[in-house]
Formats: structure tokens, C-alpha cells, sequence
């Protein structure tokens, strides 16, 4: 699923204040400045034995858009310069906070469908997604979210639904 995300839209989802402005739109998010991030967000998170905000010229290197920091170090403020740079108080918590205005955004349900019991085939399964889609439309509830869980494996582009697997099948 692709999505895209204007500067404008990543301020006010993440509280963010918009230091300088280059490109506009962008279309992910990093962390890891050893992969690519072309065209993405990069947050730069701070934990016990790392300080992305120490990488922010390698992040610029590797495609990044757009900077989320909590401070701009000096040695980094040429990047003022060459990408769109936004400044919050917390990085993990703008992160966050993105996170929750996309998971908003979206129209789609996102329901989850338990692996527990060996005899729901995916078919089975499909006719529960189909069955819990046309509750919520009858009780108005167009874009509730259920259950989040990273591990999509159906999609079901005319009733706007995801169907995802959890759990185990022992």
C-alpha cells in the first residue's frame, strides 16, 4: 500500500515546526541510514548507544526528503540548505504521532482474523472479513479500526478492508 504525505500534513501530525522547505511531498519512513531512503521521512531517534541526529548528512545522502530532529547539531545546519528539515520536541514521539494520523486517515477497516482454529480456511476467513465489513457499514462505523498487526495477507480493495492473520496454527 502506498501512500504520500505533504510537508504541511508531516508538521501538523507531528507538532512539528518547519525549518526550511524543499521538497514537498514524501513517500515512507526511515531510520536507518545504511539503506536507501529515497523520497522518504527520516527520524532521527535518539537511544542508549546511538544519536541519529549524528547521521543526518548520511541520511541526506541516501534520498532522504525530509529530517525529523529534536535539535539541529551545528556541523548539520548547511542541510538548511539542501533538504526539508522539521524540528519537534520528541523524535520517537513525532514518529508516533505520525503513525496515528495516517492509521485516522485511512477509510479502510483493518480486521483481524485469529489463526487459533485449524478448520478456518481462507475462505472461512474471508466470509468473517466479508460478514464484520457489513456490520460495521450497518452500524455507521466507516474507518473504525479493530486490530493493527504488521502482517497484512489479504486486501480487499472494493469493501475498503484488510484482512490480517495472527496468532498460531498448532
Amino acid at each position: 500500500m502506498s501512500w504520500e504525505l505533504s510537508l504541511e500534513e508531516l508538521a501538523i501530525a507531528t507538532h512539528a515546526k518547519i525549518l526550511s522547505e524543499f521538497k514537498n511531498k514524501f513517500t515512507g519512513v526511515g531510520t536507518d541510514t545504511r539503506k536507501s531512503l529515497r523520497g522518504q521521512i527520516f527520524f532521527a531517534l535518539k537511544g542508549e548507544n546511538f544519536d541519529a541526529h549524528d547521521f543526518l548528512e548520511v541520511a541526506v545522502l541516501q534520498g532522504a526528503s525530509v529530517l525529523v530532529v529534536s535539535q539541529l547539531p551545528e556541523k548539520a545546519k548547511l542541510l538548511l540548505k539542501k533538504v526539508s528539515i522539521v524540528e519537534v520536541p520528541d523524535v520517537m514521539r513525532a514518529m508516533q504521532n505520525l503513525a496515528l494520523f495516517w492509521r485516522h486517515s485511512m477509510s479502510a477497516k483493518i480486521i483481524v482474523v485469529p489463526a487459533v482454529d485449524r478448520n478456518v480456511s481462507g475462505d472461512g476467513a474471508r466470509e468473517l472479513l466479508h460478514q464484520d465489513a457489513q456490520l460495521h457499514r450497518r452500524r455507521e462505523t466507516q474507518g473504525a479500526v479493530r486490530v493493527c498487526h504488521p502482517g497484512a495477507t489479504r486486501h480487499d480493495e472494493s469493501r475498503r478492508a484488510y484482512q490480517y492473520s495472527a496468532g498460531t496454527t498448532h
